[in-house]
């Protein structure tokens, strides 16, 4: 039932009877519907022909400016480029996986430009979840930006259809961009193809914190290398692929297991909906990796089941120890595990067990 102009707040847009905002902004003035226009010519046939010099896109978090001639030229040159270069074309799906920044709407608008549909993921999430999503969209093309807070994004990038196939990778390494794997404990820069702490260095990386030298000594050298805290690998070809977050690997019996590749494996299992891998504290190991397990629905799981299903996989230091059934994984708004809570749950288990 529609709504009466008494009902909703001009100011706000608020209607206290269903409790909904609603927008008070004018239609927009909609092209015919067998106009063939896309989104993007649309959306800039409303701009004045003398384009306003003020942004269009400001990046909160390192200040970044684009105004709005140039958002216009990033564009159109990105969009030629898609069609020329990537052959991507109207009806194709291209699948983003990118965190927030300036060159996220640069991406948007140029597939939009050329007829593609945008599927949109959360960096943030798993890697069992971006493969349901990619399983769920059926991309024809990707695109894949690693970043970290103290980086603007894209240091690395995946172009073309090889480095796109890459899976599991976040491309090779930018224009200006250098990188190095470091052994996280004798501070030795490792060759291609051997998992250490991704360190980098280039004009995208910040100079450190203001006002903190303490806090930018303990992840920058005086030679401007930034320690990401990521455990990666390059391969030979150039192709960047994260493991893990360094702080979350699982240290067993001076081992390290990294907890992500243990969760994309789980969650390989048909009757396995979610899996969140911690660590378990041990006496004599100092670290156990233990599994917490959201189990299909109608399907009978047992522990042993799962820890024989790792085993074939794995080897033997990265085998699950314990197995913990939960209803659901805890996570933050934006899809990240809350390994705290678990990790909370294992002590409780540790508690109760006394």
């Amino acid at each position: 039932m529609p709504l009466s102009a008494a009902e909703v707040d001009p100011r706000s847009g608020y209607c206290a009877a269903t409790r909904t905002f609603h927008s008070i902004r004018p239609p927009l003035p909609l092209p015919p519907a067998d106009l063939p226009l896309s989104f993007p010519a649309f959306m800039f046939s409303l701009l004045p022909a003398a384009l306003p010099s003020r942004p269009a896109l400001v990046d909160a978090a390192t200040g970044e400016a684009v105004p709005f001639p140039a958002f216009l030229s990033r564009v159109r040159a990105l969009a030629a480029a898609l069609r020329a270069r990537l052959g991507v074309s109207r009806g194709d799906v291209a699948f983003v996986l990118a965190p927030p920044g300036v060159h996220v709407p640069v991406l948007y608008y140029a597939l939009m430009a050329v007829g593609a549909v945008v599927s949109p993921a959360n960096p943030a999430l798993t890697a069992g979840e971006i493969s349901g999503l990619i399983a769920l969209s059926g991309p024809s093309v990707a695109f894949a930006v690693k970043a970290t807070a103290e980086t603007t994004s894209g240091f690395c990038r995946a172009v073309g259809e090889a480095e796109s196939a890459q899976i599991g990778s976040v491309g090779r390494l930018s224009w200006g961009a250098q990188a190095k794997i470091v052994h996280p404990e004798t501070g030795v820069a490792l060759p291609p193809g051997v998992p250490g702490e991704l360190w980098v260095r280039g004009p995208f990386v910040m100079k450190g914190y203001a006002g903190d030298e303490d806090s930018t000594s303990k992840i920058m050298d005086s030679e401007g290398w930034l320690r990401t805290g990521d455990l990666c690998y390059i391969d030979k070809y150039g192709i960047v692929f994260v493991v893990d977050r360094l702080k979350e690997l699982i240290k067993y019996k001076g081992y390290q297991v990294p907890p992500a590749e243990l969760e994309s494996l789980l969650q390989t299992h048909p009757d396995i909906d979610e899996a969140a891998v911690v660590s378990y504290p041990d006496d004599q190991a100092g670290e156990l990796p233990v599994a917490f397990i959201v189990s299909s629905s109608g399907s009978i799981l047992h522990e042993a089941q799962i820890k024989e299903f790792v085993a074939k996989r794995v080897v033997h230091y990265k085998q699950i120890h314990h197995i913990f059934f939960v209803n659901s994984i805890p996570k933050n708004a934006a899809g990240k595990i809350l390994r705290k809570d678990l990790a909370k749950l294992t002590l409780q288990h540790i508690q109760s067990k006394l």
